[in-house]
């Protein structure tokens, strides 16, 4: 099997976009943490404003996207992946 330089761009591009949704989570806890001083609402809007972009891209990815190339199929499965260790991580935590 060969594997061609496209295929690889297009996984790490896949791997480049999880970096930054994560990088958003971070920021956003960051944030939220930095603001808890002030009000406990920043906590409430926290999660929705996380996972709502991943949860969309993940629903579209895999039910609306008829063709799929490498890129979609990789930022899928590494989204799906991510939310899921997330939200196993908040059961962990909050329950």
């Amino acid at each position: 099997m060969t594997v061609s330089i496209r295929e690889v761009g297009t996984v790490l591009a896949a791997l480049l976009a999880t970096g930054l949704y994560w990088v958003y989570g971070a920021g956003l806890t960051l944030f939220s943490l930095s603001q808890v001083v002030q009000s406990f609402f920043w906590l409430d809007l926290f999660r929705p404003l996380f996972y709502l972009p991943g949860i969309v891209a993940v629903v579209y990815l895999y039910f609306f996207k008829k063709k799929c190339g490498l890129f979609s199929e990789s930022l899928a499965f590494l989204l799906t992946l991510s939310l899921a260790m997330f939200w196993t991580l908040e059961l962990i935590i909050y329950i």
